[in-house]
């Protein structure tokens, strides 16, 4: 699974318009509804397209399915791909390096996803653009043993997630299957940095949550780093001509207020843009799923981001109060100069009758 980021937020009842007018002029479209397991509470519910997949036989080289493209309001699409694979774990922990690098999946993932942004979805994105940077993410759903997974090696599986075809150290192996979780005697889910192993003969509902925490992972990195950015231009005003550090504000107000315009939708951006991460997706009913959320999003590193984006937004808006407070202050400022100037003026004029005679 390939996540990106497209925009600033989707319209996906304008989204469905569109792609189910790009279905009818021949184009893949929307071959499945909204509607979503009812475990899964998303507000709004994602759109999900599915594509086909003859153009994959040349990269992968295996049976692929229908490429699934899941399209979320806040701006961000997720491309599936489901290749089935042969042998055993052994095998397969060979061919890991390869199947974690997959560029030839990558590059197909960027141009689906910029054909759809360009094609299909037009005016439904809000500020279109695919970012450049991507979240990846492997998910390997294997045949459950006779017997199930438990007295399977654990060397055996810590290499597949992480990808690591040489034996690993009893500490490493370790680490990597810290994040393991059973339902039933059959199932097992290992959820790594990279990399999944899931044992399970019903998925879908794993694989799910996999796919959006890896969507919410790439939203924080790229908010994180829209927030940066946001920084870094307001420390160029402050220091700039029109910015604290300048003229004390002077009385050159125009740059300086762009600017600060600017900072103060990308401060509001951001902040719906978290919000709508937070509130995306929530689980009901189900414990084992909310406790493969909490392990997925522990090994993601999920509440660094968080803190770290809250830090940020923090300090964006106390920059922006303090320059709010000058301006104010300023312009108090000169309002004072102004009564003092028409009380001078008052006195003036009321002296200029005895200055006459």
């Amino acid at each position: 699974m390939f996540a990106f980021d497209i925009g600033a937020a989707v319209d996906l009842d304008l989204a469905t318009t569109r792609l189910a007018h790009a279905s009818r002029a021949g184009l893949a479209g929307v071959s499945s509804t909204r509607s979503r397991d009812p475990v899964f509470e998303f507000e709004p519910l994602p759109l999900r397209v599915v594509e086909p997949a003859q153009t994959l036989a040349p990269l992968v080289g295996e049976a692929a399915g229908p490429v699934e493209v899941t399209i979320y309001d806040f701006g961000a699409v997720s491309v599936l791909y489901r290749i089935a694979v042969e042998g055993t774990l052994e095998s397969l922990r060979g061919r890991m390096p390869s199947l974690l690098e997959a560029a030839e999946l990558r590059d197909d993932a960027r141009r689906r996803v910029e054909r759809m942004v360009e094609d299909r979805l037009g005016d439904a994105v809000d500020r279109p653009e695919v970012a450049e940077d991507e979240e990846d993410y492997l998910v390997l759903v294997l045949t459950p043993p006779d017997g199930g997974p438990g007295g399977l090696d654990r060397a055996t599986l810590a290499g597949l997630l992480r990808g690591e075809p040489a034996s690993l150290s009893e500490e490493e192996a370790r680490d990597a299957l810290v994040e393991s979780l059973r339902y039933g005697v059959d199932d097992l889910v290992a959820v790594d940095w990279r990399a999944a192993v899931v044992f399970d003969r019903e998925p879908e509902q794993a694989v799910e949550v996999l796919e959006f925490l890896n969507v919410q992972l790439l939203e924080f990195r790229h908010l994180d780093r829209k927030l940066d950015d946001a920084l870094t231009a307001a420390y160029r005003t402050l220091r700039g001509p029109d910015g604290f550090a300048g003229r004390g504000l002077g009385w050159r107000f125009s740059a300086a207020s762009r600017d600060w315009r600017r900072l103060a939708r990308l401060q509001v951006d951001a902040a719906l843009l978290y919000e709508s991460i937070q509130n995306a997706l929530k689980l009901v009913g189900d414990q084992y799923l909310a406790r493969l959320m909490t392990a997925t999003s522990r090994r993601f590193h999920l509440s660094r981001w968080e803190s770290s984006i809250l830090r940020k937004l923090e300090v964006l808006e106390s920059i922006y109060a303090k320059f709010a407070d000058s301006q104010a202050h300023r312009r108090s400022e000169i309002l004072e100069w102004i009564i003092i100037a028409l009380i001078a003026f008052e006195v003036f004029f009321g002296f200029l009758p005895t200055l006459w005679r």
